[in-house]
């Protein structure tokens, strides 16, 4: 008996010692700090997509697209893209075009744990289009995702015209 209480015992300390360190949990100062970091990694991923887009810097905004491939762009009158290989291949052929210009302002946000949207004020602008200056004042909705790797990658470009310089008065 007292063979089997001694095997007992060497059992049960051998599994509890196989368990591992046991996690606690995080405190909320920990938490508030990865919130922060988040929202800041976040931030920079949005600003670094809005200036490679406004710089024509195909090679930034590769980067910034989602390494699984899944992305959404919608855009007035076209048809919808559903991939990042040709989101790459409509910024590359926009891009070509030298005379237009962005200036973007970020207006809302908001940043989960691993999903987060923003609101972007986006006027485009071309010197000239039809022998006229041309200007589109659009909001522009973009989905960002926190993937496994700790990055943010675009996901969704969702934009809207609110006023062109064509619109009738």
């Amino acid at each position: 008996m007292v063979r089997f209480i001694y095997f007992l015992f060497i059992v049960l300390l051998a599994a509890g010692c196989t368990q591992g360190p046991v996690e606690k949990p995080l405190t909320a100062e920990e938490k508030a700090a990865i919130k922060k970091a988040d929202h800041r990694l976040f931030h920079n991923t949005l600003r670094k997509h809005l200036k490679a887009t406004a710089d024509k810097d195909i090679e930034t905004l590769k980067t910034l697209m989602a390494p699984d491939g899944f992305m959404h762009l919608m855009r007035p009158a076209t048809p919808v893209v559903y991939t990042t290989d040709l989101y790459i291949i409509y910024h590359e052929s926009w891009f070509q075009d030298p005379d237009w210009s962005i200036e973007t302002t970020i207006t809302d946000s908001d940043v989960g744990t691993d999903m987060g949207m923003a609101l972007v004020a986006l006027k485009y602008m071309e010197p000239e289009n039809d022998g006229k200056p041309y200007w589109n004042e659009m909001l522009v909705s973009y989905t960002l995702k926190k993937y496994d790797d700790g990055a943010w990658y675009v996901i969704l470009d969702h934009s809207s015209s609110v006023k062109k310089s064509t619109d009738k008065k």
